[in-house]
């Protein structure tokens, strides 16, 4: 086994050349379970999506197909979220194309729902064309007529460069940064977004006022919502001017509060139901 890593900002790429000693005991099968064994070992301790593409090329002596292949796979595992196989059948055929048009009426009208309907049709399509290179033309595409929409968005939103791209996880977390960048821009526009928080941000707060109780992160919030933590972390606070930590311990804080006012609990009793679990 001989393996290639190349760290990039927050993702890896890995190259892994296997050369069984048994053929016969190393099928496509025994693969692709060992690897749902190793992620499921490594998202106990990290927030990671693992997946990637393995080539049907059985030797290195063609190493340039055996490369193309796994390439392609890899490619279409991003949409799967999961390890595949080459196959020709995975190939994609048609490449959706951005109403441009539509999505500025749409603004103009500030029509949210219309806009997260338009958005979530549009990234369906691409799921089921599979091409990074679609997609990346996509994302574009949409920041393109964000910023022209926009009195100003902050650059977190305006960011096209490929790295910020393949930093996400996988292309839902993709989908949901183009709807929080649309509702920053419906914002500014006057319009609102028929809700008073980024819908991410949202979702976040709504999670820890349902389980603020428990020993909860960041982290695990962001494993909740399908998305990287450092992308929770920047969309925070930015929408609501203070980091997790800060906005959870506060909200613990206040709901002790009201426990100390209205119930006979003691000190401990009150901390541990509000998630302080050592009130020292």
């Amino acid at each position: 086994r001989s393996t290639i890593n190349i760290k990039c900002f927050e993702y890896f790429y890995a190259i892994t050349i296997l050369f069984p000693i048994q053929e016969d005991k190393f099928t496509t099968s025994d693969i692709l379970k060992k690897t749902t064994v190793f992620e499921q070992k490594i998202n106990l301790y990290f927030t990671l999506k693992l997946y990637g593409g393995f080539s049907s090329v059985n030797s290195v002596s063609n190493i340039y197909e055996l490369l193309k292949e796994a390439e392609s796979a890899r490619q279409q595992s991003f949409f799967t979220e999961k390890f595949i196989f080459y196959s020709p059948t995975i190939l994609p055929t048609t490449q959706p194309v951005l109403d441009g048009i539509e999505l500025i009426r749409l603004v103009v009208k500030g029509d949210y729902n219309s806009l997260i309907e338009f958005i979530h049709a549009f990234f369906c399509n691409l799921r089921k064309a599979g091409n990074y290179t679609y997609l990346k033309t996509a994302f574009l595409g949409f920041i393109d007529i964000a910023q022209m929409t926009a009195k100003k968005l902050p650059q977190f939103f305006c960011n096209k460069d490929e790295a910020f791209i393949l930093s996400f996880l996988s292309v839902k977390e993709i989908e949901q940064h183009i709807i929080d960048t649309y509702d920053e821009v419906l914002k500014q526009n006057g319009w609102g977004s028929k809700k008073s928080l980024n819908s991410t941000v949202q979702k976040c707060m709504d999670y820890v006022s349902k389980n603020y109780q428990s020993n909860i992160s960041e982290d695990m919030v962001a494993r909740h919502l399908e998305i990287t933590q450092s992308y929770l972390s920047t969309i925070f606070k930015k929408e609501i001017g203070v980091n997790f930590i800060t906005y959870i311990t506060r909200y613990r804080i206040e709901k002790a509060k009201d426990l100390l006012i209205h119930t006979n609990m003691k000190i401990y009793e009150i901390a541990d139901a509000v998630g302080f679990y050592s009130p020292y």
